[in-house]
């Protein structure tokens, strides 16, 4: 009698239990069946986490996590996580399910690519107020849990350190615990510096050399204290980052247009080949460095760039809308070029650039494309534009410089015509590529042509 009661006093729990173990088995297969519907083969990303949310919940995906992705939501089961799409019309093929975010929408491969051989450098000085800009977006747009960060100070300031530490709580706040965030100091050697280019000079030399000193850093995005950065900032150096490992004919990535203005940009997902060098944001390889470091110059590094002895040719991958700007009123520069540089258009939406396909970059497709396009567009002076443009419908026109100054029709004249930069360093115009710079002017794509192209 005894025996029988236990047993029925066991039962219920028996049953509770087993309805727990089918539950889980359902839920389960469920969550296979929903998912794994696309078959071997298809895409899948996978990406770490460390938060997971009830079943229950599940509310939008947003700025959460390692993606962007807004049409997900989170599942969490035991020990397995996935994300299932919040349309229930989109499979997904999963082959492996372990506290893992899946996802095939909108995957952010920014970081993957930017892995630990990659490190953004940001360079500063005593201008805390600026550093604290700069880095609050580094901190809103950084890719993920790789990408170790370096902030290399001319100089030792308890207010940069400050702003520093601060930066360093942010990321912890947004889940990035795991970023390197190293803070070193260009010493004060107490060398004579007869402006502050050549001070500057030095300081980035000797960040580059440190950073450089670990054999796993392959490159290194280079980032100044008073440059805002764009939301695809990241996206755009990780989608260009194998083109420039790969190939030769390409000297640097820079996030920075010289003829970014407003009035002159129109597509936020062109990108461009360039012979200028233009800065302000932008990678380069160790490669690269170990070429340039044995012959560095005391000062004007930027310029001393762009000469033909130290570009040999190679070209910059530079952006239509820019993906820095520049805020600083005052620096080493005394706000040189203020009038252009305060009316750029600084991009404000992501562009997935890693899902784009940027083959048209490569050297044959973009001499084939791009200067195909600039030929075959119709030929106008400043004199007849308006009158074939309205006449004729035209949306692509070139004009032709004759010269870089001088003349009625010299690119000098051109620039002002058409409200583009008319500096020109080493024999080259800022943004051109043969020459040519491209621009929008209301609807219409124009290009300044030279004469011998």
């Amino acid at each position: 009698l005894r025996t029988r009661r236990s047993v029925w006093r066991l039962r219920p729990i028996a049953l509770i239990g087993l309805f727990l173990i089918l539950s889980l088995i359902f839920v389960y297969f469920y969550l296979i069946q929903y998912v794994v519907k696309k078959g071997p083969g298809s895409t899948v990303h996978v990406y770490n986490v460390e938060e997971t949310i009830p079943l229950q919940s599940n509310p939008p995906l947003e700025r959460e996590g390692n993606t962007n992705d807004k049409n997900l939501r989170r599942v969490h089961i035991s020990e397995t996580t996935a994300i299932i799409p919040q349309k229930e019309s989109e499979s997904y093929h999963i082959d492996v399910i372990d506290t893992t975010i899946v996802s095939t929408n909108k995957p952010n491969l920014a970081q993957e690519l930017l892995g630990w051989d990659t490190v953004l450098l940001v360079i500063c000085s005593n201008r805390p107020q600026y550093l604290e800009r700069s880095l609050s977006y580094v901190v809103d747009y950084h890719p993920g849990n790789s990408l170790p960060i370096f902030i290399s100070e001319d100089g030792k300031s308890d207010q940069v350190f400050d702003v520093i530490q601060k930066m360093k709580e942010k990321l912890v706040q947004k889940g990035l615990n795991t970023v390197p965030v190293t803070h070193i100091h260009h010493p004060n050697t107490q060398e004579y510096y007869p402006d502050g280019y050549y001070k500057l000079s030095s300081h980035f030399q000797w960040a580059f050399s440190q950073v450089f000193q670990s054999n796993q850093i392959k490159r290194i995005i280079i980032l100044e204290e008073d440059l805002q950065i764009a939301p695809d900032f990241f996206e755009f150096f990780a989608s260009t980052l194998t083109m420039l490992d790969q190939d030769d004919t390409l000297l640097t990535i820079s996030a920075w247009n010289d003829n970014g203005m407003k009035s002159l940009v129109k597509d936020p997902q062109q990108l461009f080949r360039s012979d200028f060098f233009p800065g302000l944001g932008w990678m380069m390889t160790r490669k690269l460095w170990e070429e340039l470091a044995p012959k560095w110059p005391k000062a004007y590094w930027d310029d001393w760039l762009r000469e033909p002895k130290q570009r040999q040719g190679r070209h910059i991958i530079r952006p239509e809308i820019c993906r820095s700007f520049h805020f600083g009123s005052h620096g080493v520069s005394n706000a040189q070029y203020s009038q252009y540089l305060n009316s750029i258009q600084l991009n404000d939406q992501f562009i997935s650039f890693t899902t784009l396909d940027l083959n048209y970059l490569s050297l044959e497709e973009w001499n084939h494309q791009y200067l195909s396009k600039v030929r075959h567009a119709k030929l106008v002076t400043m004199e007849n534009y308006d009158k074939r443009v309205k006449e004729e419908g035209l949306l692509e026109v070139r004009l032709i410089y004759q010269g870089f100054e001088g003349r009625s029709n010299s690119f000098s004249s051109l620039a002002e015509w058409s409200g583009a930069m008319d500096n020109v360093k080493a024999n080259v115009p800022r943004t051109a590529y043969k020459g040519i710079v491209s621009l929008w002017k209301g609807n219409v794509k124009v290009h300044l042509v030279p004469q011998e192209f």
